[in-house]
């Protein structure tokens, strides 16, 4: 059963948003669009769960930025950045962003649906945090786990962390096992979702991982 949406597309190719519009419609999502990411924050609800998949490149305010946006509002939509022109550093941002996928136009429609689908569940999870809800992420760790738990959504190395921290790399190996555990995650992608929506950035490495011993 197809989730209840809605998906939410923000393009300023007004063929793009109909071509989507009906791919989208064709298999029962609740469709919105939009010209413009500032059209988008004039008329939406950030608040909602739900799909936005947005272009990279736009007149005025770029997907990039709307994304970071829409992270700094705490908003429970995940998205789906969808581009002609992609490249690696803007793949590895949006993903650092909270981005769900990272398409290349054209996108097979069946993957970019497979994107949509993951991005509503994500949003309607259960199990997500509550927007904000830093504290409540931390406690769930030890200090050691939550210096691991920076150092990964900063996007160092296990290597880097052990320099970092001066200690082992087996030990910087177990804490990320016993983090990743406790968070109920498997992946790095699914680490940063539940960091981003709990209002981490990369910068909390710097600013709040303890100094080493001695």
């Amino acid at each position: 059963m197809v989730s209840r949406g809605p998906v939410m597309i923000v393009d300023d190719d007004p063929d793009v948003r109909h071509a989507l519009t009906q791919l989208f419609a064709a298999v029962g999502y609740e469709i919105q669009d939009f010209a413009s990411a500032e059209d988008f924050l004039d008329r939406a609800n950030p608040r909602t769960s739900g799909c936005a998949v947005v272009d990279l490149r736009m007149t005025g305010m770029s997907g990039l930025q709307l994304l970071d946006h829409l992270r700094n509002l705490q908003s429970p939509l995940r998205c789906v950045l969808l581009t002609g022109h992609g490249d690696i550093p803007s793949a590895v941002t949006a993903v650092r962003g909270g981005a769900v996928q990272f398409l290349e136009k054209p996108c097979p429609p069946e993957t970019l649906l497979e994107a949509v689908e993951q991005a509503i569940r994500e949003s309607e999870s259960p199990q997500a945090l509550a927007p904000g809800q830093r504290q409540q992420l931390l406690l769930q760790l030890t200090p050691d786990e939550q210096d691991v738990f920076r150092g990964t959504i900063a996007g160092l190395t296990n290597s880097e962390m052990a320099d970092k921290l001066d200690v082992s790399l087996r030990t910087v190996q177990l804490r990320r096992s016993n983090m990743m555990r406790k968070l109920g995650v498997q992946t790095r992608g699914e680490l940063l979702h539940r960091a981003w929506e709990a209002g981490f950035t990369p910068d909390d490495f710097a600013s709040a991982t303890r100094q080493p011993n001695g």
